[in-house]
Protein backbone atom coordinates (compact mmCIF):
# COMPACT_ATOMS: atom_id res chain seq x y z
CA UNK A 1 0.00 0.00 0.00
CA UNK A 2 1.49 3.35 -1.01
CA UNK A 3 1.92 6.46 1.14
CA UNK A 4 -1.06 8.09 -0.57
CA UNK A 5 -3.35 5.16 0.36
CA UNK A 6 -2.07 5.14 3.94
CA UNK A 7 -3.01 8.81 4.24
CA UNK A 8 -6.51 8.11 2.94
CA UNK A 9 -6.96 5.16 5.34
CA UNK A 10 -5.69 7.26 8.26
CA UNK A 11 -8.05 10.13 7.37
CA UNK A 12 -11.10 7.86 7.11
CA UNK A 13 -10.18 6.08 10.36
CA UNK A 14 -9.80 9.41 12.18
CA UNK A 15 -13.16 10.63 10.86
CA UNK A 16 -14.88 7.42 12.01
CA UNK A 17 -13.28 7.65 15.45
CA UNK A 18 -14.36 11.26 15.85
CA UNK A 19 -17.89 10.44 14.78
CA UNK A 20 -18.12 7.52 17.22
CA UNK A 21 -16.99 9.73 20.14
CA UNK A 22 -19.72 12.28 19.52
CA UNK A 23 -22.49 12.66 22.09
CA UNK A 24 -26.20 13.03 21.74
CA UNK A 25 -27.84 16.07 20.23
CA UNK A 26 -28.66 17.23 23.78
CA UNK A 27 -24.97 17.15 24.66
CA UNK A 28 -24.09 19.09 21.54
CA UNK A 29 -26.53 21.82 22.60
CA UNK A 30 -24.96 22.09 26.07
CA UNK A 31 -22.72 25.11 26.59
CA UNK A 32 -19.00 24.49 26.78
CA UNK A 33 -17.47 24.35 30.25
CA UNK A 34 -15.72 27.64 30.66
CA UNK A 35 -15.21 27.57 34.42
CA UNK A 36 -13.00 24.46 34.63
CA UNK A 37 -9.69 24.92 36.46
CA UNK A 38 -7.07 26.82 34.54
CA UNK A 39 -3.72 25.36 33.64
CA UNK A 40 -1.35 25.21 36.56
CA UNK A 41 -3.60 22.82 38.49
CA UNK A 42 -1.54 19.95 39.87
CA UNK A 43 -1.30 17.23 42.49
CA UNK A 44 1.96 15.64 43.62
CA UNK A 45 2.60 12.88 46.14
CA UNK A 46 4.89 14.34 48.81
CA UNK A 47 4.99 11.35 51.17
CA UNK A 48 5.72 8.52 50.95
CA UNK A 49 8.51 8.83 48.40
CA UNK A 50 8.82 6.72 45.27
CA UNK A 51 10.30 3.32 46.21
CA UNK A 52 9.81 3.86 49.96
CA UNK A 53 8.85 1.02 52.29
CA UNK A 54 5.76 1.81 54.36
CA UNK A 55 3.68 0.08 57.03
CA UNK A 56 0.37 -1.49 55.94
CA UNK A 57 -1.45 1.62 57.31
CA UNK A 58 0.38 4.86 56.49
CA UNK A 59 0.02 8.62 56.08
CA UNK A 60 -0.36 9.81 52.49
CA UNK A 61 0.51 13.47 51.86
CA UNK A 62 0.02 15.39 48.62
CA UNK A 63 0.71 18.91 47.44
CA UNK A 64 -2.16 20.46 45.49
CA UNK A 65 -1.75 23.67 43.48
CA UNK A 66 -4.14 25.84 41.50
CA UNK A 67 -7.40 24.89 43.26
CA UNK A 68 -8.92 24.92 46.74
CA UNK A 69 -9.68 21.51 48.21
CA UNK A 70 -13.32 20.95 49.12
CA UNK A 71 -15.31 17.73 49.08
CA UNK A 72 -17.63 17.19 46.15
CA UNK A 73 -19.08 16.39 43.76
CA UNK A 74 -21.74 19.06 43.67
CA UNK A 75 -24.66 19.47 41.29
CA UNK A 76 -22.84 22.23 39.42
CA UNK A 77 -19.17 22.93 38.82
CA UNK A 78 -17.68 25.02 41.61
CA UNK A 79 -14.93 27.11 40.02
CA UNK A 80 -11.57 26.66 41.72
CA UNK A 81 -12.76 23.77 43.97
CA UNK A 82 -11.60 20.16 43.76
CA UNK A 83 -11.05 16.97 45.77
CA UNK A 84 -8.75 13.99 45.28
CA UNK A 85 -8.87 10.20 45.39
CA UNK A 86 -6.17 7.57 45.87
CA UNK A 87 -5.91 4.16 44.24
CA UNK A 88 -3.58 1.29 44.92
CA UNK A 89 -2.78 -1.02 41.98
CA UNK A 90 -5.67 0.56 40.07
CA UNK A 91 -8.30 -0.23 42.70
CA UNK A 92 -10.14 2.79 44.05
CA UNK A 93 -10.15 3.41 47.76
CA UNK A 94 -13.41 4.38 49.45
CA UNK A 95 -12.18 7.84 50.37
CA UNK A 96 -12.42 11.31 48.88
CA UNK A 97 -10.02 13.82 50.38
CA UNK A 98 -10.38 17.55 50.90
CA UNK A 99 -7.14 17.93 52.84
CA UNK A 100 -3.55 17.43 51.73
CA UNK A 101 -2.99 14.44 54.04
CA UNK A 102 -4.83 11.32 55.07
CA UNK A 103 -4.18 7.94 56.63
CA UNK A 104 -4.82 5.04 54.24
CA UNK A 105 -4.65 1.28 54.37
CA UNK A 106 -4.16 -1.35 55.52
CA UNK A 107 -2.63 -2.88 52.42
CA UNK A 108 -1.14 -6.31 51.85
CA UNK A 109 2.65 -6.63 52.04
CA UNK A 110 4.58 -6.34 48.79
CA UNK A 111 5.18 -4.00 45.87
CA UNK A 112 2.30 -1.68 44.89
CA UNK A 113 1.61 1.34 42.70
CA UNK A 114 -0.04 4.26 44.48
CA UNK A 115 -1.94 6.77 42.33
CA UNK A 116 -3.64 10.03 43.29
CA UNK A 117 -6.02 11.95 41.06
CA UNK A 118 -7.45 15.45 41.47
CA UNK A 119 -11.08 15.95 40.42
CA UNK A 120 -13.11 19.07 39.71
CA UNK A 121 -16.11 19.30 42.06
CA UNK A 122 -19.00 18.68 39.72
CA UNK A 123 -21.39 15.85 39.01
CA UNK A 124 -19.08 14.48 36.27
CA UNK A 125 -15.99 14.31 38.56
CA UNK A 126 -13.58 15.37 35.81
CA UNK A 127 -9.97 14.39 36.51
CA UNK A 128 -7.67 17.38 36.07
CA UNK A 129 -4.32 16.13 37.40
CA UNK A 130 -2.66 12.97 38.73
CA UNK A 131 0.57 11.51 40.10
CA UNK A 132 1.85 7.98 40.84
CA UNK A 133 4.65 6.29 42.75
CA UNK A 134 5.75 2.76 43.55
CA UNK A 135 5.81 1.71 47.21
CA UNK A 136 6.67 -1.42 49.14
CA UNK A 137 4.31 -2.34 51.96
CA UNK A 138 6.16 -4.05 54.82
CA UNK A 139 4.88 -6.94 56.89
CA UNK A 140 2.82 -5.65 59.81
CA UNK A 141 4.75 -5.36 63.07
CA UNK A 142 4.47 -8.36 65.38
CA UNK A 143 2.93 -7.36 68.71
CA UNK A 144 5.24 -7.91 71.66
CA UNK A 145 4.05 -9.70 74.79
CA UNK A 146 4.73 -8.29 78.22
Amino acid sequence: MGVRNLGLVAGVTAALLLASCGGTSDEAASPARTDAPASGVSIEIVSPHDGETVLPLFELEVDVSGVELELGPNEALVPGKAHWHATIDGAGLPYAYDDEAGRIGPFSPGAHTLDVALYVNDADAVEVASDAIDIIVAEPPVPTQR
